[in-house]
């Protein structure tokens, strides 16, 4: 394994840094000028980077300085030194050693984080997971939400964090690295805890008067009953509900189609009429390009990153992933919204013309007639997706196919004649 050591002649770099390897450490002696960007099997980082610090791997351990800010991921991580700016950590496991210093806030998502004894935060702890173990000093407030809160240190200001029900039992641990203790649910204040605010915790039971009858309540603990879900979630409510859902929200977004792109609909329609097969075909063709060409656009993105990064010392890495990563965002989220809702409107836009409209098939209606059908087709699209055996995924299936292709066809029919008001299908 390839040890890389970050230093050189000249002390001090002055441009963003960007590093990846399995091994990433940065030596004592060391000064980054700017932000560095790192990611690595395991990152250490012992010297002082001027800037922010991003740095990922499955363990991160950061013994500096860092007078920006340090945003850090990975399953093991643990910050000794003193960041001057904020802490926003996602991770299995955060540990802030006793010689920590955060002088803003920290923000930590993930399994457990623990602050040890000397450990400080200069502002607001802001944490979500399954514990906190909390040694260290907060100088202002603790907001969080957790299964279990182990509260032996300091906090300058109020605590407002939700716990899960102390008498349960822990049913879940996730198979990780040992060494990160394990706390049982609920709240547990320990004798050298010191709160200057208001202590506000709230444990969520099933039944209060059983958790009242199990352990006593401690001060500051307020109980909350979760409301009852046992009707939501019988057999033959959940399928209902998911249909009545699903059809509300293609009716709405239908709706809205029919107001703000009403040739989508008529003229999508119109092609599944005339060439149900060739839709078909394109649908199939088109989900199966895009599933290979996802994995390459993301590595051609990766390479230009890497590309403009080297050729332009780190200047063009945030820029090239922004715009890069949005575009590709939008891409996605566009085909897979035509995927999953626009191509059921279709299908049933079509169908609901079909069985209200007997004669003029393509002549403009009224909006309310146009609503009739789609509402009509939605109807029977619910009826057969509530079909058992795997015929209502069937039905998913082919609806899918079909609505995909009807629209790619129509853009083909507009790439040929975008002028006309009266979009004619492109013919086999």
């Amino acid at each position: 394994m390839m040890i890389i050591t970050l230093f050189s002649l000249v002390p001090v770099a002055s441009a963003t840094e960007l590093y990846m390897d399995e091994v990433i450490v940065i030596e004592a002696n060391e000064v980054i000028d700017d932000d560095l960007f790192v990611t690595g099997q395991t990152v250490t980082v012992n010297g002082t980077v001027k800037g922010d610090l991003f740095a990922s791997g499955t363990a991160v351990i950061v013994n500096g300085r860092v007078e920006g800010s340090l945003f850090i991921a990975g399953q093991m991580l643990q910050v000794n030194g003193v960041v001057d700016g904020a802490v926003y950590a996602t991770g299995y496991a955060l540990t802030l050693g006793s010689e920590s210093d955060i002088e803003r806030n920290v923000h930590f998502g993930g399994y457990s984080l623990t602050t040890a004894a000397g450990s400080q935060i200069g502002h607001n702890l802001y944490g979500g997971g399954y514990q906190l173990i909390h040694n260290g000093t907060i100088e202002h407030d603790l907001f969080a939400t957790l299964a279990g809160l182990a509260l032996n240190g300091t906090v300058g200001g109020n605590v407002r964090v939700d716990v899960s029900d102390s008498t349960r039992e822990i049913d879940y641990t996730p198979t990780f690295p040992s060494g990160v203790p394990l706390i049982p649910p609920g709240f547990r204040r320990g004798d050298d805890a010191k709160v200057n605010g208001r202590l506000d915790i709230r444990e969520y039971v099933t039944d209060s008067r059983i958790r009242q009858e199990a352990a006593p309540v401690p001060n500051g603990v307020t109980l909350v009953e979760r409301p009852s879900t046992t009707t939501e979630s019988t057999p033959i409510n959940r399928p209902l509900r998911r249909r009545i859902g699903e059809g509300m929200a293609l009716l709405i977004i239908g709706g809205l189609l029919l107001w703000l792109w009403p040739g989508l609909l008529s003229g999508s329609s119109r092609v599944l009429a005339e060439r149900p097969l060739p839709s078909t075909g394109w649908g199939f063709t088109s989900i199966i390009l895009f599933v290979v060409a996802l994995p390459l656009v993301i590595i051609a993105l990766v390479i230009l990153t890497l590309a403009g990064g080297w050729l332009t010392y780190g200047r063009l890495v945030l820029p090239i992933i922004g715009l890069g990563g949005t575009a590709m965002g939008v891409a996605v989220v566009g085909f897979l919204f035509v995927l999953f809702v626009v191509s059921k409107i279709v299908v049933a836009y079509g169908v609901g013309q079909l069985l209200l409209v007997e004669n003029g098939r393509y002549q403009l209606t009224s909006p309310w007639q146009e609503i009739s059908q789609l509402l009509i087709g939605i109807i029977l699209y619910e009826l057969l997706r509530a079909l058992p055996l795997g015929l209502g995924w069937l039905t998913t299936l082919v609806v899918t196919f079909l609505g995909t292709g009807a629209i790619i066809l129509l853009w083909q029919a507009y790439r040929i004649s975008p002028t006309k008001s009266e979009i004619t299908p492109v013919t086999a």
